[in-house]
């Protein structure tokens, strides 16, 4: 993981830069997965077009909660784990403003559903 000075925070993923509300993330997780990509906080119309071209079309919940689990390194490390979605969403054009938020949601999502895969104190700073 790449070193940082007091404060600044590490390039990638980092859950501070999320600006997801504690009640928008809380309303995600409690919820069932539809498979509608825009139940995911900050997923509309633009981030589906995105998601949807390339040759590895994401077109519902199920196959980006998937991709993400996809991802996860052969020893599990969620600072990684999270870098390689975080980069792997920035590859499918997600706007960058939004790619902390969609990583959070997703990876908190799927921590309910199999504990450990996200840890948030993992992250520096």
């Amino acid at each position: 993981m790449p070193r940082t000075t007091r404060g600044q925070l590490r390039d990638g993923f980092h859950p501070r830069r999320s600006t997801t509300t504690d009640a928008t993330l809380a309303g995600f997780i409690r919820a069932p997965i539809t498979g509608v990509l825009t139940e995911v906080p900050f997923i509309s119309g633009g981030t589906v077009q995105a998601l949807a071209g390339g040759s590895e079309p994401i077109t519902n919940t199920h196959q980006l909660i998937g991709k993400f689990l996809a991802l996860s390194p052969q020893r599990p490390n969620c600072v990684e784990h999270c870098d390689r979605f975080y980069k792997w969403l920035l590859g499918k054009n997600v706007a960058g403003t939004l790619v902390n938020n969609i990583v959070e949601a997703i990876a908190e999502k799927v921590e309910v559903m199999m504990t450990g895969v996200y840890t948030p104190e993992d992250f520096d700073n």
